[in-house]
């Protein structure tokens, strides 16, 4: 910008402002002013209408090019007007000397501080002023005279007209600093325009209303125009960025902070083609040029974004690769953990009826029997310990093919009612030892026999009516079959397990059929390996059928499974709706000693369930085989106990306890654990009490002394590591009574926490009797 343009652009708007008034000023003074004149009203009119004219005629030519570079010239001849049109007036009308003179006295005084020109331009000024005072008193000798106050009139003007050129000499100081500073503005420019144009980034100068005003060659290339004047041309900035928003918000960027670095944005091409910039940017603001702008530059980093998208791409790929191997290694360390667990649980299952079947060997190896029926006893009872290990052991091969993938259907025609009676036969003792009752109700739509996996769905049926007697106290446990779906070849056959027990937790019910995953309700570990569930989920899978439970803790819980079997057209006939039903003894009644099981208070009907049932409900039969615990219960017989005694514990006789004999406390839920690691105690020489629960373990040591306990761990209630927990809580001399873990967990681990609960000793399952002596009598008699 040159120093011609910016003295010219102020003077210029002075000239106006100055022009302007003088117009309006006459032609108010041509309404008013004429108007009340009686003598020489004409003359005045035409003085002050060519005064208007020349104003208006002033304030045309200001807004030419002409009348632009003339500034000054324009402003001599509008004041030299005013000036003679005065005081030609004044020289018709006299007595106006004095308010014309004060008037255009502050009217010289106001350009010479509102006009930046030299000073010698308001000298001029004010000869105009003084002329026209003189030329008066030529023109009309007796002006002066006339006034009173003549000489102050004078003065007023004198005063005003010197002040006006000194304000005129002061603007004048600074105007000769001022371009000095502009040159030099111009020649940064010049420089500017010389560095930019051979740059290779782009550079740029934006109006505060969003319009080019400077662009170099490199940013009108990189924008994909042909030359300057195209980018100059657009009427709006922000048409070359992809996203309008992006120039208003580089803007705002910049007027808050002054400037912005690395500003990222997407311009595109006039032929449609986007590429990504980076814009540096800054305000400027000269207050001397009196201009606002913004300026910087654009450089293309297309290549360079385009690589950071590959590489965040990749960095994505590398991440979710790297979630995916942690998630695997995760689930295969989690998988190694549940089958850790597994197999611990799998250790304590097969140890415990391991355990039956050595000690019940070691006591006929020993002779410790008196009849032959007591050692026929000892073997059945070996053979039924046999037979829980042979079903783990099943179970787990079952899993095996499962997880390998070798478990295949069979497709044959059965008899669905007859299946689901030798699931209830084989569950059925169990349910009599707890007292409950199970009722099987199968719909009457239902052919008699059905094509499909006879074995399969029968084990489901075995699975879910032991876990359902297992949990289940008091009550009953109720199977129900129906009909979901029928089609010509097809039957949808719908199983309901249903029961009384304790329930399962919400939280816990979508796990229920995970991977040997068990119901520990309060901490507690229960009986089995969690085989079972996941068993039936994936039979039932493998059936193409669906399994469902629904449980409330303390209500029940409700197992519904559904599989698909085929129909044997030729086969017309349908059973009646038939029902099955266990029914739990009667406890009020009392039969002769061996067919009665005193210590669980349960009858087993030996009565044929086709002969017995008179109504649309039988009874199912058992076999003729006697129960383990029956037989013990003979043994028990034998040596009169009262069957209050034998429900909550076995006693030491006192004839053993006068002997001198040490007395132990034997804490073991297992029936047939209890029976014989009684025996081999009883033999090795102890007065041996039994106990089956953690709770009734501390009831005991309330009432009588004992030396020494044997402790189970996992137990349901109350289990072994809080029993002794509780017992050691205890006062004097109580809880200092020695406690031997005895346990089918032998993991390092497993011991530690026996040790950290209380306890003094641990012992492993299978139980050796020398070793277990040894190791009673090392705290029975230590020092």
């Amino acid at each position: 910008m040159s120093k011609f343009s910016n003295q010219a652009k102020i003077n210029l708007t002075v000239l106006q402002l100055i022009a302007v008034l003088t117009a309006i000023s006459g032609v108010l003074a041509l309404i008013f002013e004429v108007r009340n004149l009686v003598i020489h009203s004409f003359e005045v009119y035409i003085s002050r209408l060519s005064l208007t004219v020349f104003a208006f005629i002033i304030l045309v030519l200001s807004n030419t090019n002409t009348g632009k570079s003339k500034t000054n010239l324009l402003l001599h001849f509008l004041l030299f007007t005013v000036i003679a049109s005065s005081f030609f007036v004044v020289t018709k009308i006299t007595n106006l000397f004095a308010v014309n003179s004060n008037v255009l006295a502050f009217y010289v005084f106001l350009v010479g501080i509102s006009i930046r020109w030299h000073y010698i331009n308001q000298i001029i000024v004010v000869m105009y002023l003084i002329l026209s005072i003189i030329g008066v008193q030529i023109v009309n000798p007796g002006v002066y005279t006339s006034h009173t106050n003549f000489i102050e009139t004078i003065s007023i003007v004198s005063v005003l007209c010197v002040l006006s050129i000194i304000a005129s000499i002061l603007l004048g100081s600074k105007i000769q600093i001022e371009p000095e500073t502009e040159e030099l503005g111009e020649k940064d420019d010049l420089h500017f325009d010389d560095f930019v144009n051979n740059a290779a980034e782009g550079f740029f100068r934006i109006s505060v209303d969003s319009k080019f005003i400077y662009a170099n060659l490199s940013l009108v290339k990189l924008l994909g125009y042909s030359n300057v004047d195209e980018v100059i041309n657009l009427n709006d900035a922000s048409k070359v960025f992809a996203n309008g928003s992006d120039l208003s918000d580089l803007k705002k960027i910049v007027d808050k902070s002054e400037r912005v670095k690395n500003f990222r944005s997407l311009l595109v091409r006039p032929d449609g083609t986007k590429i990504s910039v980076k814009i540096n940017a800054r305000k400027v603001n000269h207050d001397k040029r009196a201009e606002i702008y913004y300026e910087g530059s654009i450089a293309d980093i297309t290549s360079q974004v385009k690589l950071e998208n590959e590489s965040k791409a990749e960095i994505e790929k590398l991440k979710e690769e790297n979630n995916r191997i942690e998630q695997e290694a995760a689930a295969a360390l989690r998988s190694s953990e549940i089958k850790t667990q597994f197999l611990a649980n799998m250790g304590h299952e097969i140890r415990t009826p391991m355990n039956s079947v050595f000690g019940l060997l070691s006591l006929i190896e020993d002779g410790q029997f008196e009849t032959l029926e007591e050692l026929k006893e000892y073997a059945v009872n070996a053979k039924s310990a046999a037979g829980s290990l042979m079903d783990i052991i099943n179970n787990v091969l079952d899993i095996s093919n499962i997880e390998a993938g070798k478990m295949d259907l069979s497709e044959i025609e059965f008899d669905l009612t007859e299946e689901i009676n030798k699931a209830v036969s084989i569950i059925g003792q169990r349910a009599r030892e707890k007292g409950l009752g199970v009722t099987v109700n199968i719909a009457g739509d239902i052919p008699v026999k059905i094509i499909g996996d006879a074995m399969k769905y029968r084990q489901v049926l075995i699975n879910l009516l032991s876990n359902a007697i297992k949990f289940t106290e008091t009550g009953e446990v109720s199977v129900e079959v129906a009909t979901a779906k029928k089609t010509e070849d097809t039957i949808q056959l719908n199983t309901i397990v249903q029961d009384s027990g304790c329930g399962i937790p919400k939280e816990k019910l979508e796990m229920i059929f995970g991977e040997y995953k068990e119901n520990n309700e309060n901490g507690v570990p229960k009986n089995g390996v969690g085989l079972g569930l996941m068993i039936c989920k994936e039979f039932v899978n493998l059936m193409d059928g669906t399994i469902e439970i629904e449980s409330k803790i303390n209500e029940g819980t409700t197992v519904s499974f559904s599989v698909i079997f085929g129909l044997i057209k030729d086969l017309v006939d349908s059973p009646k709706q038939s029902a099955i039903k266990i029914e739990p003894v009667d406890k009020s009644k009392k039969k002769e000693p061996e067919k009665i099981i005193e210590k669980k208070l349960v009858e087993i009907k030996k009565e044929n369930s086709r002969e017995e049932s008179s109504d649309s409900k039988t009874t199912l039969g058992i076999a003729a085989e006697k129960s383990l615990i029956e037989n013990f219960d003979k043994i028990e017989e034998k040596y009169s106990k009262k069957a209050e005694e034998i429900f909550s514990s076995t006693t030491a006789t006192d004839k053993d306890t006068k002997s001198g004999k040490k007395r132990l406390l034997l804490v073991e839920d297992n029936p047939i654990s209890q029976k014989v690691e009684q025996k081999l105690l009883t033999g090795a020489g102890y007065a041996v009490d039994a106990v089956s629960s953690g709770k009734l373990a501390i009831e005991a040591v309330k009432s009588e002394p004992f030396d020494l306990i044997l402790m189970d761990i996992e137990m349901e209630g109350m289990d072994g590591i809080e029993a002794t927990k509780r017992i050691r809580a205890l006062e004097d001399p109580i809880n200092e009574i020695p406690i031997i873990a005895v346990t089918a967990h032998s993991s390092m681990k497993d011991r530690e926490r026996c040790l950290d609960a209380g306890m003094n000793d641990y012992i492993a399952k299978p139980i050796n009797i020398n070793f277990l002596k040894m190791t009673i009598d090392q705290w029975l008699y230590r020092k």
